[in-house]
Order: C-alpha cells, then sequence, then structure tokens
C-alpha cells in the first residue's frame, strides 16, 4: 500500500527518495539541492522502492533555501506559520557523531534555530525549538533509546499557540511502538527564522552533526496530526486528513445525499442527523435489520400530531430514537407538511425501509373496505376482501414486498 497526500493542503512537502529522485519533492516545489551526488539504497528502504544513503563521512545531506521553500512552508523566513508535523523512516548505521541531526530548519552558527528533530548522545530523539530571535533552543527528548540496523517511524508534532509538542517513535523490528509516546507543554514559542531546509544535517551542513544512516518518506506538514493520522502515515494507508468533531449539546449533521460520506468522523455526545429527501429512502433490506444502540440516540423532527396514530410520511423528515425497548412496527397516516417519529428503545431498532400508501382509508364507510394495491384505492371488491381476510379487525397486518407495517381498520 501506498500514502496518499495529494488532497491533503496542510502536507507541504513530502520526499520519497527514490532512485533517481532524490531531490524531488512530490507535492510541492521546494526541490531539494544535492551537492555531492548522494546514492540511492535499493536494498534498505521502507517506501517506494529505494531511500537515501547517508551513511558516509562527508556531505551527506540534502538541502533547500529559505528563499526557495513554498510559501506557507513551516517556519519560512518573513511568513507566520510556526506550526508543523514532520514523519520519517530513518535507520542509523552508527551512534556518532554524538548528536545527528536529521530533518531540520536550524542553523546555531547563524542564530536561526526554528525547529529540528535530532538524534543526541543519549541515543534518543528530540525535537528542537528555537526561540529568543533563534538565539537559543529547547530540547523535548523521547526517553528511549535507539539501536543501530533498526528502521524506526518518527512522527513529531509542534501546536506554537499552545507549545504543546509530540514525540511518537515505532521499531519497525519489534513491530510496536519504541516506548511511550513523549508529549508535554513547550517553555517557549518557536522562532521564525531563515534556515534552510535540510535533511541530514542542521543548517550550516559541517559534518560536525550529520546523519550516519538511511532515510526514506519524509512528509512535512503545516498542521499538528493526530496520533491516527501518524500511524496511517507509518502503515502506507494515509489518504488525508481525520476530522474529530467535539460535539457539545445537540449536533445536527445535513447531506444532500449526493453520495456516500467519505470524510471520517470520530463523534461523541448526543448526535442528531437531519436529512431532507425528495423522495422515498431508496436503501432497503429483504429482510428486517437489527440495529444495535448505545446510549441515547434522537432522531427529531417537527409534526402536526401526536404519533398515536397512523401517518403517511412527507416533506422533510427527522427521526430520533431513545434506547429502551423493542422497535418491530411503524403505523402509518396520511399527514402534510413534515412529521416527526419519535420512539424510545432499549435492545435494538428493527429497520426496514417504508412504503406508504398515498390515500388513507375513508373515514366514512357503509361496508367492508379493503386497499387495492393494484388501483391504489380503498375498495369492497368481495373477491379482494376475501383474499385479504381482514374484515372487521383492528390489528397491525404485515406487508410483504417493500412494505413495512401498516394498519387496516374495519
Amino acid at each position: 500500500m501506498a500514502n496518499d497526500f495529494s488532497s491533503d493542503a496542510n502536507c507541504v512537502a513530502l520526499y520519497n527518495l527514490e532512485n533517481g529522485a532524490l531531490t524531488t519533492d512530490s507535492k510541492g516545489t521546494n526541490t531539494l539541492t544535492d551537492d555531492t551526488g548522494l546514492s540511492a539504497d535499493t536494498v534498505n528502504y521502507k517506501q517506494g522502492a529505494a531511500s537515501v544513503d547517508m551513511t558516509g563521512t562527508a556531505n551527506d545531506w540534502l538541502y533547500c533555501t529559505d528563499a526557495n521553500l513554498d510559501s506557507g512552508f513551516p517556519a519560512k523566513s518573513g511568513e507566520s506559520n510556526a506550526v508543523f508535523s514532520v514523519c520519517f523512516w530513518v535507520m542509523f548505521s552508527s551512534e556518532t557523531p554524538s548528536y545527528q541531526y536529521i530533518v531540520t530548519k536550524y542553523n546555531s552558527s547563524t542564530d536561526a534555530r526554528s525547529w529540528a528533530c535530532v538524534l543526541t548522545n543519549q541515543d534518543k530523539f528530540n525535537l528542537a525549538i528555537g526561540y529568543n530571535n533563534g538565539d537559543d533552543s529547547n530540547f523535548y527528548s523521547h526517553l528511549s533509546a535507539i539501536d543501530t540496523g533498526i528502521w524506526y517511524h518518527v512522527g513529531m508534532t509542534w501546536n506554537n499557540t499552545t507549545k504543546a509538542y509530540l514525540i511518537r517513535v515505532w521499531d519497525d523490528t519489534a513491530g510496536d511502538y519504541h516506548g511511550s509516546d513523549f508529549s508535554g507543554t513547550g517553555s517557549n514559542q518557536m522562532s521564525i527564522d531563515s534556515a534552510p531546509l535540510v535533511l541530514g544535517d542542521r543548517g550550516q551542513m559541517d559534518d560536525a552533526y550529520d546523519l550516519r544512516g538511511n532515510l526514506d518518506e519524509v512528509v512535512i506538514f503545516n498542521d499538528v496530526l493526530t496520533t491516527t493520522e501518524i500511524d496511517e502515515i507509518r502503515a502506507g494507508t494515509y489518504s488525508g486528513p481525520v476530522t474529530t468533531l467535539g460535539l457539545a449539546g445537540a449536533v445536527a449533521i445535513t447531506s444532500s445525499a449526493s453520495g456516500a460520506i467519505t470524510q471520517k468522523s470520530l463523534l461523541a455526545g448526543t448526535v442528531a442527523i437531519t436529512s431532507s429527501a425528495s423522495g422515498a429512502i431508496s436503501k432497503s433490506y429483504a429482510t428486517p435489520t437489527t440495529f444495535s444502540l448505545a446510549g441515547t440516540s434522537a432522531f427529531t423532527s417537527s409534526a402536526s400530531a401526536a404519533l398515536s396514530a397512523k401517518y403517511k410520511l412527507a416533506g422533510t423528515v427527522a427521526i430520533a430514537i431513545t434506547a429502551s425497548a423493542s422497535l418491530t412496527e411503524i403505523p402509518v397516516r396520511s399527514l402534510a407538511g413534515t412529521v416527526t417519529i419519535a420512539f424510545t428503545a432499549a435492545g435494538s431498532l428493527l429497520a426496514r425501509i417504508m412504503h406508504v400508501y398515498p390515500l388513507p382509508r375513508p373515514d366514512t364507510y357503509d361496508e367492508d373496505l379493503v386497499f387495492d394495491e393494484t388501483t391504489g384505492k380503498w375498495t369492497s371488491d368481495a373477491d379482494l376482501l376475501a383474499k385479504d381476510g381482514s374484515r372487521h379487525h383492528t390489528q397491525l397486518v404485515s406487508i410483504a414486498k417493500d412494505l413495512i407495517y401498516y394498519e387496516v381498520i374495519t
């Protein structure tokens, strides 16, 4: 499987680091420069068919100057975006030098520190955040040390407004998270400065603290990823941001039914969903389908009468359910305007698509009547009455085909 970042406007750079395309940004126009002719490793990689080999000893880095970064890139000089997320695969070939800068926009020699993903002298992943106009920096360290020869997937995020940070690490050999996520609130807001974006070193690119290992699928965002999104990127199943709705009180979700809802939503609390339809709901079931209801679910709508009789549904309809008893029948009757159906359920909702007859049974009659499905009218035809077998009773009758339950009164 492969990640798809094409629909995510917050993804600002994607470096797949493929053979013959080590400098290519597959999302934006942040093309990298390779001064020394790095090699692609087509044996050791985690995405695509290659990774970039930075196991050498000199000038093993790729970079893009601040001036050439796209507008909106995190910490681009002269702009205001100071929120970011970075994900990448890395495998170290050596624990030296003592500090290895992996993905950075951070130049300590010119006091242009913004952010950096670093392996420190304790062999732990760190997120460095520059402050005080880039003169100083805070390092936030993951608590678990790494080993060489293992692929790690790393996700780091920074929210400059709240100063919240996250470091999430996956050990691909163990097939599990590498220790616990390291998260918290930072001490200072991040400086925006003119350091270049560098893969494999810090901004001064001086060989003192460059990466010794392989790097693959580096992706940079100008927003804060969730842990679910980081995991999807690691698994190669990412297709766009997950929208989380923190629902307080009643919530309405409206759709014009032009197609299936594709946005993933995490819903919590009481939710009301309203839809307007010009005709009958098209979905139907050959047999009733049971829906288990957890907690209180309400589908509500305005109605011009109480729900004690039979209704014919017309116009905009909304339905609400509160779990406490089983629903097995829905009575119907002619009604003008919108309709409300409310009921209490504590077990399951027995659902089948409803077909409602276009006309009610006459309220005044001199003889027994039965509904003729062929003509769509009530009739006193003796043959139909004999087939119906429902003379002089008041009970709920189940009709076959696409009908739900309705009541015949004679």
